[in-house]
């Protein structure tokens, strides 16, 4: 487990060597030796760290150093601080190496093993500086090389943001060691991030998440134990937005330490893209009363995906206070706003929500703008593929909003820019968003192109309704939706076909007789009388005593040209409702109109 650093721990440790204490581990209790032999046990704390036996190298390290805390031997100091290293015990690592370098103060492997403690403890810029140090000393590096400094240095960079330069650390990592499987993990990883693709003699080219994620898993072969390398496989994997498998590689990273922050708040988001809300509000609290250890931004993502955990258990008031949180934690974090929004939407506050979306959409205009403005070490704030994500989101959030305030146009400028989004950023391998989303989005798209009540976009609006189907095809909401926007723009052939699919997965549905209804109308009006005949007898079967849908099967069977037919229609309609105005004129007006075409036929009125 993680420790936090504390005020006083650095001039605590300096005096260590007195505060071991004396005593064989309990392995080697049935050894014959003097219990107070140096050279045994310092023969050991060096042997053993050669095996990698790192509990049992700590425990003879301690007793070599225990009998004789005043001598300043290296290579046990080394030893030691090696096994507390690689025993997660980062703290007291860092404290260990302070020694090794007391002692050999051009020892350039302790301050990279430090600036990786730091890393491990998200004491980012600590880090950072203790690489740099190791690296301009470049003093001994006992069987490591620089090149562990430079991938150190560079993960220290990725997680603050500042991926361009990152991507030079990692690139020195291999040069001095092509085959660090590690140092290539994190190159292509941020190669992809930031859509470079390299070219001849650039090492990162040809990178791709997907390449990223099968270093990760060659290098996990090596370290399974590395909470780190199982985290960033996971980051991987959820900027592909395969979650599943995201999900076991942050339960991989926690398993090892429990309470890891940072990968409990990603498990957090993970889950809210699989919609399993009540298990995401759960870890998102686990994140929050974790070790601590965060990235860039700190608590804020965690409690931005609890906001979304909250929305998806119906918890409106509590998702806005989490969301609320996060805006006062980060003010400049657009997704904070962005659930704030969603928040006050479901809570029908549509003009806050207005507002809230607004301001999500103008941080992250200010963010492109910085982003573009800076040309050297820019700092990203974020994952640039979570950013452009989330872009995508709040763009629909913004749609939807505008959307039920009957602002359509505005709605159908924030799909265009979601849309857009999702152009300018394609991921070989993965997807920004799911199937499942883009079909709400293009539905959503669909209508509001109808709604602007401009006849140039409604042949746009039944293509975007048509591509929703075809993303979603077992949703019933997908294709009620499509049968809509198909019958209000002409499409009557498509609307039938997507009311049939509707029908077909939710048959009790009580929307359908209303959109048969309005089908069949519009497609009796058209002319389109076999189309309308269908359409009317889907409304009939679901509603039979509806007296509107049999007038209009009444009305479809005069257009057909079978006057007789509609007359005995409406003869029975008449017998049915005697007192329908509508009913006698239809019927008056055909026995008119069949008696003045002197056309031989039989009533059974007469």
């Amino acid at each position: 487990m993680n420790r936090r650093l504390n005020h006083h721990w650095f001039h605590w440790l300096l005096s260590l060597g007195a505060s071991v204490t004396l005593g064989a581990p309990a392995w080697a209790q049935a050894t014959e030796f003097e219990l107070e032999d140096f050279d045994f046990w310092a023969e050991q704390c060096v042997l053993l760290s050669y095996d990698t036996d790192y509990e049992k190298t700590l425990e003879a390290c301690e007793t070599a150093i225990g009998l004789k805390p005043k001598r300043d031997n290296l290579e046990l100091w080394s030893a030691r601080s090696r096994a507390l290293f690689e025993l997660g015990q980062y703290v007291e690592a860092i404290g260990s190496y302070n020694r090794v370098l007391s002692v050999a103060p051009r020892e350039s492997v302790a301050l990279a093993y430090q600036c990786a403690s730091y890393v491990q403890l998200s004491r980012l810029d600590d880090a950072i500086a203790t690489c740099e140090q190791a690296l301009a000393i470049n003093g001994s590096w006992g069987t490591d090389s620089p090149a562990l400094a430079w991938y150190y240095h560079g993960l220290a960079l990725q997680t603050t943001g500042r991926l361009e330069t990152a991507l030079g650390s990692y690139g020195r990592a291999l040069r001095l060691e092509p085959e660090n499987i590690m140092a290539r993990a994190g190159q292509c990883a941020i190669a992809a991030e930031l859509g470079y693709t390299g070219g001849p003699g650039n090492s990162y080219q040809g990178c791709t998440l997907g390449e990223s994620v099968v270093a990760y898993e060659q290098a996990l072969a090596q370290q399974p134990d590395a909470e780190t390398l199982w985290f960033q496989q996971g980051l991987a994997l959820e900027q592909l937005g395969r979650y599943a498998q995201a999900l076991t590689s942050y339960e991989q990273a926690i398993g090892l330490v429990e309470d890891y922050s940072l990968a409990l708040a990603h498990q957090c988001g993970v889950l809210n893209q699989l919609e399993d809300f009540e298990t995401a509000l759960a870890v998102c609290d686990a994140a929050l009363a974790g070790n601590g250890n965060w990235d860039r931004l700190g608590s804020v993502y965690a409690w931005s995906q609890r906001s979304a955990a909250q929305v998806g258990t119906g918890d409106y008031e509590g998702a806005l206070a989490s969301a609320d949180r996060a805006v006062a934690i980060l003010p400049d974090y657009p997704g904070g706003w962005n659930n704030r929004a969603v928040s006050l939407w479901y809570l029908e506050q549509l003009n806050e929500a207005t507002v809230a979306i607004a301001t999500a959409y103008s941080k992250e205009k200010d963010i492109l703008e910085t982003l573009a403005a800076e040309t050297f070490d820019r700092s990203y704030p974020e994952s640039p593929i979570l950013f452009h994500r989330r872009r995508v989101f709040t763009a629909f959030n913004q749609g939807s909003i505008l959307l039920d305030l009957g602002a359509y146009d505005e709605a159908v400028g924030a799909y265009r820019r979601a849309e857009s989004t999702l152009v300018n950023w394609q991921l070989p391998g993965g997807t920004l968003v799911s199937d499942k989303f883009l079909a709400k989005l293009w539905s959503n798209f669909a209508i509001a192109l109808h709604a602007t009540g401009n006849s140039s976009l409604f042949w746009q609006a039944g293509d975007y309704a048509q591509k929703a189907t075809q993303l979603a095809p077992d949703s019933y909401e997908i294709w009620y939706n499509s049968g809509i926007i198909q019958t209000a723009v002409g499409h009557y052939g498509y609307a039938l076909a997507a009311l049939d699919q509707a029908t077909e997965i939710d048959p009790e549905n009580p929307d359908l007789a209303p959109a048969w209804l309005a089908l069949g109308t519009r497609a009796l009006d058209a002319a389109q009388i076999p189309i309308a005949w269908q359409a009317l007898q889907r409304a009939a079967t679901l509603t039979p005593d509806n007296i509107d849908i049999a007038i209009k099967q009444g009305d479809t069977l005069e257009q057909a040209g079978c006057p007789q037919i509609a007359l005995q229609f409406f003869e029975v309609l008449l017998n049915v409702a005697p007192d329908n105005s509508l009913v006698a004129e239809r019927y008056q007006k055909l026995l008119d109109t069949l008696s003045t075409d002197a056309l031989p036929f039989t009533s059974s009125s007469t």
